[in-house]
């Protein structure tokens, strides 16, 4: 089935500031100058001299953010009951932490990549209860460790991109093809993703 795009798509621009050692991205709607999204990242593939560029998100103007959750995949796992009514709400709880086009887990005001303890922190919950769910939902293929250095570093975690996403292009593939293979959920329907430019 092909998506057609809204008839009432948003101009929106995306500007880069750097401040301080980071640099500061912000998704600004051009007719209303609402700030729809902003991050941060330590390292920015476009300098703030370039000449800036249009990314269209393809809402409409009275939506103010979006996931995507894939309705195939994710009846397919209720449906088979892959994952218990406790593992649906951690899952769901680590939703609110997606970075745009990307299904890291980021810090919402520092954009920053988060760990177990600061996610634990955030859901107001223990170290130790969000582990376990953690370990199950990565050990199902629906989150993925992703390490930060050797025994004792902490690791930082993406969503499966075959379940949800938040924004139209993924802003590097890799995060999207980890998924696809070595892992343990196999989706009802294959996702495709196009990388941002």
């Amino acid at each position: 089935m092909i998506a057609r795009k809204s008839h009432a798509e948003r101009r929106i621009r995306e500007y880069v500031a750097k401040v301080g050692s980071k640099w500061k991205h912000e998704i600004v709607d051009l007719d209303t100058g609402e700030i729809m999204h902003e991050w941060w990242e330590t390292h920015s593939r476009q300098s703030p001299t370039e000449k800036q560029k249009f990314v269209k998100d393809g809402t409409n103007s009275k939506v103010v953010g979006f996931y995507k959750v894939y309705y195939d995949n994710w009846s397919d796992i209720i449906d088979k009951k892959q994952l218990s009514f406790q593992e649906i709400g951690v899952l769901m709880s680590l939703m609110r932490f997606i970075n745009w086009e990307s299904n890291y887990l980021v810090h919402p005001k520092t954009g920053e990549n988060l760990n177990l303890s600061e996610l634990a922190k955030l859901l107001k919950t223990s170290r130790s209860d969000l582990s376990q769910y953690v370990d199950r939902l990565h050990s199902k293929g629906l989150l993925a460790k992703v390490s930060t250095g050797g025994p004792g570093f902490p690791n930082h975690y993406i969503l499966n991109s075959n379940i949800l996403f938040r924004g139209n292009k993924i802003k590097d593939i890799s995060e999207h093809i980890r998924f696809t293979k070595d892992c343990e959920y196999t989706p009802a329907k294959d996702i495709t993703y196009k990388e941002r430019e």
